[in-house]
């Protein structure tokens, strides 16, 4: 079980001469970039890039910190690459579209020059298979090309929270590297939500990240990964351990590492204390920097995974408990991402918009996180409710 280190350093906006100083001062008691890059070593840089939206709705890591990142690189003699595998892309070009929404193609131009190198924008490619017989839960995943082509990682996630796990940070993050529609095939395997943070935490001992760099000036909360609201809160995190960086964030948010799925199975396979008291913190203190009021996403009634264990006269009360996502047809533009993004295609495009068949639907959320209009929201039944308030 490791206790970090963790780095602390406050940082109050995105000028790119403050993002510099800090990532500076944030690297240091780590041994600076240096200590996690080798000259000459292709390393894969990979920020959060959930949808192309652009930097003001803290959807994604901001392009500020990539393009810092990235110049350190350069400068420690790597070669970085940014790459992602954002949910919903399905057609060529897409992913073009997400680096300049998102400012990372920006980002990219400006560290190439700063660093007096090359920064690669990952245009995709043949995508292949990573074994991991180490795994708990999976042992074998499809990869996105640039992850096996990389000598080291070097993970930079956003703070923010997330309806299915809570909180989104270092090890959601990770899941990034599954290649495209691959992760449709996880949610539908891995209903239960601990079941899929054990998939979560597999992949990030199999991604093994050499440094988890956290963006945490502005972060998310309320009904995030997408659809949240965009939050002050002022600091940037860093640690070699994404289970250590994930526990002080939850803590800085006032999150108990029990509600989080990913810190509550970690803490079940000793790789991480459910006390962040026992992290290892340098550079502030934990105790200095909490959020106050942060907001944190609904409890969801979870009822997936544990459904096949009822008798058949009790499953016809789940509708009273289960929550589900609703249309809120005044938001939606009938794009069609959230039929396109469904794991089990439970989701038809009628003429008014979106049509959910809750007797197909699997509860992942999917259409809620990838839906850029806010336009599917979270439904608990008043009885669901009630139970989660006690």
């Amino acid at each position: 079980m490791t206790d970090g280190p963790v780095s602390l350093i406050e940082c109050r906006d995105y000028d790119p001469k403050q993002i510099d100083a800090a990532l500076s001062q944030l690297l240091a008691p780590l041994g600076g970039m240096k200590a996690f890059v080798r000259p000459g070593e292709r390393i894969l840089i990979k920020p959060n890039l959930l949808m192309g939206m652009p930097p003001e709705r803290a959807v994604s890591t901001h392009p500020e910190i990539i393009r810092a990142v990235a110049a350190e690189v350069l400068r420690a003699g790597g070669r970085p690459v940014i790459a992602d595998s954002p949910g919903g892309i399905t057609r060529p070009g897409q992913l073009d579209h997400v680096y300049r929404i998102s400012g990372m193609a920006e980002a990219a131009r400006r560290a190439s020059l700063e660093g007096e190198g090359e920064v690669v924008l990952d245009r995709g490619g043949k995508n292949g298979e990573h074994f991991f017989p180490e795994g708990r839960i999976i042992r074998t995943a499809p990869v996105i090309r640039a992850f096996l082509d990389a000598d080291r990682v070097i993970n930079v996630c956003k703070l923010k929270t997330h309806v299915m796990m809570h909180l989104t940070g270092a090890v959601k993050n990770l899941f990034g590297v599954v290649a495209g529609r691959a992760k449709v095939d996880f949610h539908l395997r891995f209903r239960n939500y601990d079941i899929f943070a054990g998939a979560l935490l597999d992949i990030s001992q199999m991604v093994h990240p050499v440094l988890n760099i956290m963006d945490a000036v502005v972060g998310m909360e309320g009904m995030g990964p997408s659809n949240g609201k965009p939050r002050q809160t002022g600091f940037l995190l860093a640690s070699p351990d994404a289970c250590a960086l994930d526990l002080a964030a939850a803590y800085l948010v006032g999150m108990r590492p029990e509600e989080v799925p990913t810190l509550r199975v970690a803490h079940d396979r000793g790789l991480a204390p459910m006390d962040p008291s026992r992290l290892r913190i340098v550079g502030g203190s934990l105790k200095d920097h909490v959020v106050k009021d942060y907001k944190k996403p609904a409890r969801i009634f979870q009822v997936e995974g544990y459904d096949r264990y009822l008798p058949g006269f009790m499953k016809g009360l789940l509708r009273f408990v289960q929550p589900r996502p609703a249309v809120y047809r005044q938001n939606c533009r009938k794009c069609g991402d959230c039929v396109r993004s469904c794991p089990p295609q439970a989701m038809d495009m009628g003429k008014q918009g979106p049509d959910i068949r809750y007797d197909a639907c699997i509860r992942c959320y999917c259409c809620q996180e990838l839906c850029k209009y806010d336009a599917i929201r979270i439904h608990q039944p008043v009885l669901a409710r009630r139970i989660l308030r006690r």
